[in-house]
């Protein structure tokens, strides 16, 4: 995706319009690249639309299509959101053969463990998830004492946290990173996200998710007056 495409679908994104990010993502796309699967896949997710995300994902992937490690790793994601385990298990295989091996820190693997514990493979996963708590414990230390803002450390630490029960920790890490602003979509998945299932009814979830909807309206509200007034034009 040019420069230009990615920070105006970021922008849509970030305010949850959706609609215009479909616009400029389908039209980043129309470049023939296959840079724009996963930011598809993902504007698809956070909107519960799995079964389209799916869809989509098989039209650009496959034979004479995309084969890149991004296919996998949506497939990955999609069939995790919609109940298919061991799908999702053989398309994280096929993602971590593919990926980079810069990209393979524990803590960008930590959803496969919420995989292997609906499998049934619970020792695997209790692993995985202390690997990735260490090294996003570690991430945030190093953050903090060279003064930048480790909000999306926060939010992976939060969604760990409350899978494993841990409510205290999941609700002082996701009020740290709702208190630096949520980012692209995640107002709206932290509804559908399945790590957050056992904090659904808690009041101080709630609260955070309302937060969440207030700070969206406001950041649309804001725009809108900006395009009025003329001094937004995209």
């Amino acid at each position: 995706i040019s420069t230009g495409y990615f920070m105006i679908i970021r922008f849509y994104l970030q305010i949850g319009d959706y609609e215009n990010a479909d616009h400029y993502i389908r039209k980043s796309m129309d470049t023939g690249t296959c840079v724009g699967i996963g930011q598809y896949r993902w504007l698809l997710q956070v909107q519960g639309k799995y079964n389209e995300a799916f869809q989509f994902i098989n039209s650009r992937c496959g034979p004479g299509g995309c084969g890149s490690s991004t296919c996998s790793s949506s497939l990955f994601k999609i069939y995790w959101l919609m109940g298919e385990f061991e799908q999702a298990d053989q398309y994280f295989l096929r993602w971590e053969e593919t990926r980079q091996p810069s990209l393979r820190y524990p803590s960008m693997n930590y959803e496969i463990g919420h995989v292997y514990f609906q499998l049934g493979r619970t020792e695997e996963a209790e692993q995985i998830f202390k690997a990735a708590l260490q090294d996003l414990q570690a991430r945030l230390e190093r953050a903090v004492n060279i003064g930048r803002n480790p909000r999306t450390t926060h939010r992976h630490l939060s969604r760990i946290y409350a899978f494993q029960g841990e409510r205290k920790k999941a609700l002082k890490h996701l009020t740290e990173y709702a208190n630096n602003g949520f980012d692209e979509g995640w107002h709206d998945f932290i509804l559908l996200d399945p790590f957050f299932e056992s904090l659904r009814d808690d009041p101080e979830f709630k609260a955070i998710v309302k937060q969440a909807q207030e700070e969206k309206a406001a950041q649309r509200a804001q725009i809108k007056e900006m395009e009025e007034r003329g001094e937004l034009t995209l």
